[in-house]
C-alpha cells in the first residue's frame, strides 16, 4: 500500500475507503460548528440541528423495524472523531423528538466526557455498577431533559477491557433491555484501533454507527478499525465537521441504503417486568 494511501484523509460524505463502501453506508454529514452540543430547545434552526434530526430519523428507522429496545454503539478509529458529541447530540435529539427514554452510556473508560459535556458528577456511574459496588438505579443520573438518563464511567480500577468483558456488563445489558418502559440505550466506547473495549461491546448491541471527522483519522485506519466490526451490525457511516460547501453540495444530505445485516435473533423483544427504567421515570414514562 502506498504512503498517500496510508496517510490520505476523507474529506466528504462519499469519499470513502473500499471496506466503508462494502460494510457500511453513509448516513450524513454533519457540519462544522463552534458549539459542540446542541442547545435544547433553541437550535432548531440551526443547520446542524437539521443534520441531526437526519442522522435520528435513519436510525430510529432501523431501531423502530426491530422493535424497542434498542441498543446502539458509537464508535470511531482513534480519538477527536467527534463520536462522543454525536452521542450525546444524538442521545438529546432523540429524547426530545420521539417521545422515546434514551439512556446514554459513557463506556470510554479511558477518556470519558460525557457527563463534562452536560454538566452533571461522572464520579460514579458504569465502573463502578461492573465492579458491583453500585446498583444501576444508583448508576443512573438524570440529565434534566424528560425521558433521557446518563450513566457515566465513573470510577476506572482495573483494567476497562476486563470491565467490559464481565458478566457484569452482559448483565447490564440484559437488564436495560428487560426495563419497561422500553429505552433506546447509546453506548459511547474508546477509539477502536487504539484499545479493544469497542470490539467486546459491538459483539453485544444491535448497531454500531462509525463516526469520521472529515480531515481527522486515514482511510487507512477507518478501513483497519471497521475490519474489527466484521462481524457487528454496521448500520452506516457518520461524517463529522464536513465544511459547509460540501454540505451544500449535496453530501450532508445523502442517504444511502442500509447495509442488511440485523440480528435476525433480536429482531422482537417484547415483554419484560418494570424495572429500573420503570422506576426511574415513573410508571406512566414522566419523572
Amino acid at each position: 500500500m502506498s504512503r498517500r494511501t496510508q496517510t490520505q484523509k476523507v474529506a466528504a460524505v462519499d469519499d470513502k475507503p473500499e471496506v466503508v463502501q462494502e460494510s457500511a453506508s453513509a448516513m450524513t454529514g454533519i457540519s462544522r460548528f463552534t458549539d459542540p452540543l446542541l442547545k435544547v430547545g433553541s437550535s432548531d434552526n440551526e443547520p446542524i440541528a437539521e443534520e441531526y434530526r437526519k442522522l435520528k430519523a435513519v436510525i430510529m428507522q432501523t431501531a423502530r423495524k426491530q422493535g424497542m429496545p434498542y441498543i446502539l454503539l458509537v464508535a470511531s478509529a482513534v480519538g477527536d472523531e467527534g463520536k462522543s458529541v454525536t452521542a450525546v447530540n444524538l442521545a438529546l435529539n432523540i429524547a426530545r423528538d420521539n417521545d422515546q427514554h434514551v439512556v446514554l452510556v459513557d463506556a470510554d473508560l479511558r477518556k470519558p466526557s460525557l457527563a463534562k459535556y452536560l454538566n452533571l458528577n461522572g464520579d460514579t456511574g458504569l465502573a463502578d455498577f461492573l465492579r458491583g459496588s453500585l446498583s444501576l438505579k444508583d448508576s443512573l443520573v438524570p440529565v434534566g431533559v424528560k425521558k433521557l438518563l446518563l450513566m457515566p464511567a465513573g470510577k476506572t480500577l482495573g483494567n476497562p477491557v476486563e470491565l467490559l468483558s464481565s458478566e457484569r456488563m452482559k448483565l447490564l445489558i440484559e437488564q436495560l433491555r428487560c426495563s419497561v418502559p422500553p429505552a433506546f440505550v447509546i453506548i459511547d466506547t474508546s477509539p477502536l484501533l487504539l484499545f479493544a473495549e469497542g470490539r467486546v461491546l459491538s459483539s453485544l448491541v444491535d448497531g454500531v454507527i462509525f463516526v469520521v471527522k472529515a480531515g481527522g483519522a486515514s482511510k487507512l485506519h477507518i478501513s483497519e478499525a471497521l475490519s474489527t466490526l466484521k462481524d457487528a451490525n454496521v448500520l452506516g457511516l457518520v461524517c463529522n465537521q464536513a465544511t459547509d460547501a460540501i454540505t451544500h453540495r449535496g453530501y450532508g444530505y445523502n442517504y444511502y441504503s442500509y447495509y442488511d445485516h440485523y440480528r435476525q435473533g433480536a429482531d422482537q423483544r417484547k415483554g419484560g417486568k418494570p424495572g429500573v427504567i420503570s422506576r426511574l421515570f415513573g410508571q406512566d414514562g414522566r419523572r
